[in-house]
């Protein structure tokens, strides 16, 4: 048995200096043509055999784009991040967060002939009724209503001394723009709660 331990130790040990030994030059072909030749390259070789090419950037035909990973606090992409754009519809997010800081999601507010008659969605909204401000949110966000994003810019303009609609409408921006300071969006102006506006300038970015 001794003799068997010694005779099989011998063995590995020469196969070990075996796949040491470098492979001269006049061998160096065969292993090529051999299809296990890739078994006996180097990682380093193997990896400067790719080429090394740099992903290229996504083409889109969108005129500004930006994505940023919250994670990693990156941003991942960004075509024409500083051109002054309308965001149209995503201005009703600042009118949420400004509304839900002032007034609580269970007030009712009642809906006038003004916030009914705003162009656009309508939300199905009705003269008299009373929502409660959750419910205006919902459908301000869910459907886009622009009828919704009047009720609420009204019913909270008016109870910071707004008398006509018009002047309830300018107070809630002035509220939506005081936030945007103060999230730090120093390039953001509103100018009303629905992101709809004739020239098209409603929370424009500048």
């Amino acid at each position: 048995p001794l003799t068997r331990f010694i005779f099989m130790s011998l063995l590995f040990a020469g196969g070990v200096v075996l796949l040491m030994v470098p492979v001269s030059s006049q061998h160096s072909s065969l292993l090529e043509a051999s299809p296990s030749a890739a078994l006996f390259a180097s990682p380093e070789i193997a990896q400067e055999s790719k080429p090394s090419q740099a992903p290229s950037p996504p083409r889109i035909s969108a005129g500004a784009a930006y994505v940023y990973d919250a994670a990693s606090d990156e941003i991942l992409f960004q075509k024409n991040s500083d051109m002054p754009l309308g965001i149209a519809s995503i201005t009703k997010v600042m009118t949420a967060i400004t509304a839900l800081e002032r007034v609580g999601e269970d007030e009712f507010v009642e809906i006038s002939r003004e916030a009914v008659a705003m162009e656009g969605s309508e939300g199905e909204l009705r003269i008299g009724e009373h929502v409660t401000l959750g419910g205006l949110v919902t459908l301000m966000l869910v459907d886009s209503s622009n009828d919704a994003a009047a009720a609420i810019a009204e019913h909270v303009g008016r109870l910071y001394g707004g008398f006509t609609f018009e002047e309830t409408q300018e107070i809630f921006t002035r509220f939506m723009n005081e936030k945007a300071r103060e999230m730090g969006l120093t390039h953001t102006r509103f100018e009303n709660p629905t992101g709809l506006d004739a020239d098209e300038n409603a929370g424009i970015l500048s």
